[in-house]
């Protein structure tokens, strides 16, 4: 499908505040996509699992760009990207699961490579010992005979790196570290169970710290402080599944560095059976491993050619522009989403250029060392960013009863305002047509909404939520 170059004026009116409203990106949006992804997406029919499958499909192309980078006023950055993907248990966390067959081919080949690079160390190593063994004689039969000068201790080849692209993030701090550290900094963790992480802190460090500084590419002292490679930077992408509760628990605090470093995406469950039954088309796996191939060569050329991606003055603009009102919207919802929403800026970079950088792998073309963001990798990362703006404001949403005021007068404060927002959401969804029964079912589900009428009492029974509910509707209806 050709599609003609859109304006910056077509994307300020395709990409707007009011996609913030939206239950799904655009059907459109899929088009602008790189056709690698845009196939893998088109994978799946149903809406909800098409988009969480893109969410969880980014940080595993993020991962393929190893060596390529953006450049901006802090300095290079890479592309590695970390998203948080939560949901209630159980209604379809299993699709972003699936992204991760995708580099099924690459590990493979990955593994390839380091079985054969072992096999030449296990050679080299064994020379080694033979001519250490020898030296040491000569140099005790120097020492016999008094000689002063002895000859040197021959150094041991260094053992070769690992290539593992993904890994499951489990196990203790010092596993995990270790894992980093052998692949040179450079992994991602792709897991959909946030129970199996250990956040222990102690000898061998704390993992947030350790998350925090990889992603944001910064020198990770903590994480080789035994190896003396003090200079090394780690490039950690990440994908992570949870259930709210788990998030909050993972997290802690919204204040906190960490919850700032992650693209959350959240999605509830559409109350629709979907039948098990198989279909006359291929299934969701047989489909995704037969694009394993094309994914294993995008890998390939980006680490030899290491592309650098850079952006026109108008996109700068744009950016601009964008976070510039978006940070204020922020900032009168809480100080402390302003970092969130500058970090935010920055992922929606890396975006633009992974889609721009897939965009090039076309055939047996060579992947360019100098590559400039077309449009339609700008415009579609512009409406994916939005949707993480969406996840981030009900991310933070989790975290809210725990952060009210602890004086009744501004609790009632809080609670005046949340009410109003409930309200006004309330009439938004019965401006687009849905009955008051359908209104007051979609203010109970959201968690936060029902929070709102609920004065964030955990201890509510059900049924003095409901009525509480109820009054709301009932107050809407008026």
């Amino acid at each position: 499908m050709v599609l003609n170059a859109p304006t910056m004026e077509d994307i300020e009116r395709q990409a707007s505040q009011r996609d913030l409203d939206k239950q799904y990106i655009r059907d459109g949006v899929y088009d602008m996509l790189p056709e690698l992804l845009r196939k893998a997406c088109n994978v799946f029919e149903r809406k909800i699992e098409r988009e969480v499958f893109l969410m969880s499909a980014l940080p595993v192309c993020a991962t393929l760009m190893r060596g390529a980078k953006i450049v901006t006023r802090k300095g290079p950055q890479g592309l590695n990207l970390a998203v948080w993907i939560y949901s209630d248990a159980g209604i379809g966390k299993g699709v972003a699961g699936m992204a991760d067959t995708l580099l099924d081919a690459v590990k493979a080949e990955a593994m390839a490579r380091y079985n054969d690079s072992r096999m030449r160390y296990e050679d080299d190593l064994d020379a080694h010992r033979t001519r250490l063994t020898l030296i040491k004689k000569q140099r005790t039969e120097a020492i016999e005979k008094g000689q002063h000068e002895l000859p040197p201790l021959p150094q041991a080849p260094p053992p070769p790196p690992r290539e593992d692209i993904s890994l499951p993030l489990y196990g203790n701090v010092k596993s995990i570290r270790d894992e980093i550290e052998q692949n040179g900094g450079q992994i991602l963790f792709f897991d959909t169970e946030a129970d199996s992480l250990s956040m222990s802190s102690g000898e061998y460090g704390d993992l947030r710290i350790i998350i925090k500084q990889g992603i944001e590419n910064e020198k990770s002292g903590q994480l080789f402080k035994t190896t003396g490679l003090k200079e090394w930077r780690s490039y950690i992408s990440l994908m992570i599944g949870a259930t709210d509760d788990q998030l909050v628990k993972f997290i802690k605090r919204p204040q906190d560095g960490l919850f700032s470093r992650f693209l959350f995406y959240g999605f509830k469950d559409t109350q629709e059976w979907v039948s098990s039954e198989p279909s006359d088309r291929p299934d969701y796996t047989s489909q995704l491993e037969a694009m394993q191939g094309a994914y294993a060569s995008l890998y390939d050329r980006v680490r030899d050619a290491a592309p650098t991606v850079h952006f026109l003055p108008e996109q700068w603009r744009d950016h601009t522009e964008m976070f510039t009102a978006q940070k204020a919207n922020a900032i009168e919802t809480h100080t402390a989403l302003a970092g969130s929403v500058h970090r935010l800026g920055q992922f929606m970079l890396r975006i633009a250029a992974i889609l721009t950088i897939m965009r090039e792998h076309r055939g047996n073309k060579q992947m360019p060392r100098e590559l400039t963001c077309d449009k339609h990798s700008w415009t579609a990362a512009r409406h994916i960013t939005l949707r993480f703006f969406r996840g981030l404001y009900e991310a933070w949403g989790l975290f809210q009863p725990n952060e009210l005021p602890t004086d009744k007068e501004g609790q009632n404060i809080a609670y005046e305002k949340a009410h109003i927002a409930a309200a006004n959401e309330a009439r938004r969804l019965k401006e687009e047509g849905l009955t008051l029964c359908q209104v007051h079912d979609s203010l109970l589900s959201d968690k936060q909404l029902a929070a709102f009428t609920c004065r964030w009492s955990g201890k509510m029974s059900k049924n003095t939520k409901k009525q509480r509910v109820s009054r709301l509707v009932t107050f809407i209806q008026r």
